[in-house]
């Protein structure tokens, strides 16, 4: 696939080119992390590229909001979770209420309940339960 080094920030990506950002941290010379492109139903493009990564990944932190996290593609991704034994965790970002934690919870495969994390939207008053903040993902 043809790559280009990200030179400004932010980086935006493009169809059909890989980004590559450096990071010089701890956390960065020990894994690679791949930002895949949002899995809307309406680009499939999306979806190929997701499901190349998922082929060469060992772990998946799947990050949604409270507008995507009921999308129908997700659960066939969580099964690819599952086939590969992947170590996963899941983050609800932008999230506004306890209530919408406990929904995204319940509608994940049984072994990934333990691993859900929440960030608040920065205008809410929300606070996650301190074993689902980011501290604790952390």
């Amino acid at each position: 696939m043809p790559h280009e080094r990200v030179v400004e920030s932010p980086a935006r990506g493009t169809p059909g080119r890989l980004l590559v950002v450096s990071l010089d941290s701890s956390l960065t010379q020990k894994l690679t992390l791949i930002d895949t492109p949002a899995l809307d139903g309406d680009q499939p493009v999306h979806h190929a590229q997701a499901e190349r990564v998922f082929r060469w990944a060992s772990g998946v932190l799947f990050v949604v909001t409270p507008e995507k996290y009921q999308m129908t593609e997700l659960p066939s991704y969580y099964g690819l979770v599952e086939r590969y034994g992947l170590a996963c965790w899941f983050v609800m970002n932008k999230c506004e209420s306890r209530e919408q934690v406990e929904d995204y919870r319940q509608q994940l495969p049984a072994g990934g309940r333990d691993r859900v994390f929440a960030v608040p939207r920065d205008d809410s008053v929300f606070a996650p339960n301190p074993q689902q903040s980011l501290d604790a993902l952390r």
